[in-house]
């Protein structure tokens, strides 16, 4: 199946682009997503786990944990939780 994963800042800056297509077996989870993603492009490994805040991961509109189960077609969001005033 295929699945867009889009980056948000500062991931997408390791791999210059915002939006990644990748192509997972059926039945996919995210997890299966995240290790696909840093096999290819191996600089966002440093990225993802060199931040004090962890990361937040949302599959379409609701927010997901590694666990969480991807079906064809999905988006999968990469942020990185900001707050401010």
């Amino acid at each position: 199946m295929k699945i867009t994963v889009h980056l948000g800042e500062p991931l997408w800056r390791a791999v210059q682009q915002r939006y990644v297509e990748l192509e997972l077996p059926a039945g996919a989870l995210v997890a299966n997503a995240l290790e696909a993603l840093t096999r290819r492009y191996p600089t966002l490994v440093r990225e993802m786990e060199d931040q004090e805040v962890p990361w937040v991961c949302f599959v379409g509109d609701d927010q997901a944990e590694r666990a969480s189960p991807l079906s064809e077609g999905a988006t999968l969001h990469l942020l990185w939780p900001l707050s401010g005033g």
